[in-house]
């Protein structure tokens, strides 16, 4: 009598356990493995990319916070210096315009505690108001480090910024009535108060942003 052959035993072979292959993928096993490793890549993804968004957006934050203060501080400045040379039209005219431009020049020094001098000249180049009585009638002298410096406010003619790293100095013709140049103011500011400005206003926009970003 035949024995039955090995295939036939049971239910037969297409019934038989299916033996995995060494070569056969591990996620083909365990595909909830495979969903979770896609959703953190995803969400790893998002989180990276509004991370970046959100850095950018606080670096032109940080870019447009300073080009305001500089303009506003610019402003400020310049308003200021076409003031004082307002006020210094009248006694230039006198023979000791000091006894004036003095007091005022001293005041206007102790009340902007920026403010590194404020000096009025005459047409021929000579201090006729600053905080020292001692500089009056001698010749002014320009500090050798100051540049132009551009800026985007509308100027009158003869109006000037200059700059260097410690001093921001805006100059202004002082006129007569009738348009003829009587002299000259020299406003300087300095550069570490517009630089703490920023300084300050740039840690509040990265608090912000990293605040957006933990809470994100």
């Amino acid at each position: 009598m035949e024995r039955p052959s090995p295939t036939c035993r049971g239910r037969g072979p297409r019934f038989a356990r299916r033996r995995t292959s060494p070569e056969e993928p591990a996620e083909m096993l365990n595909p909830k493995r495979t969903y979770v490793s896609l959703r953190w890549i995803f969400a790893l993804s998002v989180g990276a990319l509004l991370s970046f968004l959100t850095l950018a957006t606080g670096q032109i934050l940080i870019a447009h916070e300073r080009e305001v203060l500089e303009q506003e501080t610019e402003r400020r400045l310049l308003a200021q210096c076409r003031n004082l040379a307002s006020l210094s039209s009248s006694p230039l005219l006198d023979e000791f315009p000091e006894f004036v431009l003095h007091p005022l020049i001293k005041d206007i020094l102790d009340e902007n505690a920026e403010l590194a001098y404020a000096v009025v000249v005459d047409r021929d180049g000579r201090v006729r108001g600053d905080r020292e009585l001692r500089s009056v009638d001698q010749v002014f002298v320009d500090r050798p480090t100051l540049i132009e410096r551009p800026v985007d406010l509308p100027r009158g003619g003869g109006e000037a910024f200059r700059h260097d790293d410690e001093i921001l100095e805006v100059s202004v013709p002082i006129l007569y009535r009738d348009g003829s140049l009587l002299g000259r103011v020299h406003l300087g500011m300095r550069q570490e108060h517009l630089d703490r400005a920023i300084a300050a206003a740039r840690r509040s926009t990265l608090h912000v942003v990293l605040g957006a970003l933990v809470v994100g």
